[in-house]
């Protein structure tokens, strides 16, 4: 009996300790989630933390863009339109110099610049 104890236990222990953990999809759909619920930011924060934990994740590049959404939405609390701009077009650059290959790289260039060019109204050379 104390042998089947010793062996069913850290079986136990190790099951709980990665079963408890979650996903970066799992986060990812908390995140949207948490955009349907208007948590902005509580959704940034977990999309920061797909972004932070997974940077190889296939969701990795999806999340940058959820964030630089936000931010060009303007709905995060305490941070001022044009501070949220900026914070937008930073996102959406990690996503073309981080993920190049990723289907949304085209998207994001085109709006950091238009970000720039219309909202923020910075033509940079």
């Amino acid at each position: 009996m104390k042998s089947i104890k010793n062996v069913i236990f850290p079986i136990l222990l190790f099951a709980l300790a990665f079963c408890s953990s979650e996903s970066e999809k799992q986060i990812f759909s908390e995140a949207k989630n948490l955009i349907t619920s208007e948590k902005y930011d509580e959704a940034v924060v977990k999309f920061e933390e797909v972004v932070n934990d997974y940077p190889k994740s296939s969701v990795a590049d999806s999340a940058l863009f959820e964030i630089a959404k936000l931010y060009q939405g303007q709905v995060i609390k305490n941070v001022k339109p044009l501070e949220s701009l900026n914070k937008a077009v930073d996102s959406y650059k990690k996503i073309y110099e981080n993920y190049p290959n990723s289907p949304l790289a085209e998207s994001s260039i085109f709006m950091s610049a238009f970000i720039l060019a219309n909202e923020i109204k910075n033509f940079p050379l």
